[in-house]
């Protein structure tokens, strides 16, 4: 009967769970984001329209306290 070394056992496994683990994480591309996408020119104008409401409405309150 051969010898089984199970520190030897254990290694393998451990290193087969990793190969595992890595082999799913390339699979899913939920960890690979580009980013946001640029500002468009009608984002920056809905911006400053809601920017501009923002600071009238504070100075309104201002004034009326």
């Amino acid at each position: 009967m051969p010898f089984i070394n199970p520190v030897n056992d254990n290694i393998d496994q451990m290193l087969m769970e990793r190969h595992l683990n890595k082999k799913a994480r390339r699979s899913s591309n939920k960890n690979h984001f580009k980013g946001p996408k640029k500002r468009t020119e009608e984002d920056d104008k809905r911006f400053a329209q809601s920017f501009e409401k923002l600071l009238l409405m504070a100075q309104e309150r201002r004034e009326s306290e």
